[in-house]
């Protein structure tokens, strides 16, 4: 391999992580290490989906229904900015971007075509990333520079997630709520997501609240496909609950931590 394209490659790996971090206006942290492979060399000089005038990298995302759509959106914007400033090493980045359409086998399928083809899989969202992960797992030389929802995927050596799911729960804006509401908390609801990484953070924030003196009265799951959640927060329907808490994994559904 020329030196040309090793630098290439190196200023991609930059950019790309970068791009990864863009999307969700996070700084960079990496995830933990687990037991899978570790990254093997021939991976830093990897240049697949390089060529003399493109980068290429995957976006594998869940759009059904305009999900998350601001993921390969935001890639491609960052992408776009990258080439009006010249690209990497005149190299114009280009974004492979699939819609897995919240289906775990699709996500599978989109994953493994951009590791055969594409540099880097960079600022994807997807419910279903636990398929594409167990692909990854078994390429640690792909860099996946995505918000992973998955732990496992999440743990990956060759996972660099912007904002890595790590266990437990924030403390400070609880901590917020109970000395601006201090009998609130103590009648606090929740609704949560039924999927797997939504529930895994309700665990931990939680275990978070209990530490803190909040008291959960009201604590229920909601398909992801609803939108409508009048019966879950009329007052009649729960009425110990004073203050509630939303782990979300849809656009339309209030924010987490919204008091009503």
């Amino acid at each position: 391999m020329s030196t040309a394209l090793r630098r290439t490659g190196a200023a991609v790996a930059a950019v790309v992580l970068a791009m990864g971090i863009t999307a969700v206006g996070l700084p960079p942290a990496a995830s933990a290490a687990s037991g899978s492979p570790a990254i093997p060399a021939a991976a830093f000089h990897d240049t697949t989906g390089v060529t003399s005038s493109t980068v290429t990298v995957g976006n594998v995302s869940t759009l059904l229904g305009g999900l998350f759509k601001g993921a390969p959106v935001g890639a491609k914007a960052y992408a776009a900015y990258i080439n009006s400033k010249g690209g990497v090493h005149g190299r114009k980045l280009v974004i492979d971007s699939g819609d897995d359409n919240f289906t775990g086998a699709t996500n599978k399928q989109l994953t493994q075509a951009d590791v055969v083809k594409d540099f880097a899989l960079v600022g994807g969202f997807s419910l279903q990333d636990n398929f594409g992960g167990a692909i990854l797992a078994k390429n640690p030389d792909v860099p996946n520079v995505t918000v992973s929802l998955d732990a496992a995927t999440n743990a990956l050596p060759n996972s660099f997630s912007p904002q890595p799911a790590a266990g437990g729960w924030q403390l400070g804006p609880l901590v917020y709520f109970k000395s601006k509401y201090p009998t609130k908390v103590l009648h606090a609801g929740e609704l949560v997501a039924n999927q797997a990484s939504a529930i895994q953070k309700w665990h931990g924030e939680q275990a978070a609240m209990k530490h803190l003196g909040y008291k959960v009265v009201y604590d229920t799951q909601f398909a992801i496909t609803q939108t409508d959640f009048n019966s879950n927060v009329r007052p009649s329907r729960q009425p110990a609950s004073r203050s509630s808490f939303w782990n979300r994994c849809r656009p339309t559904t209030p924010r987490p931590s919204s008091r009503r």
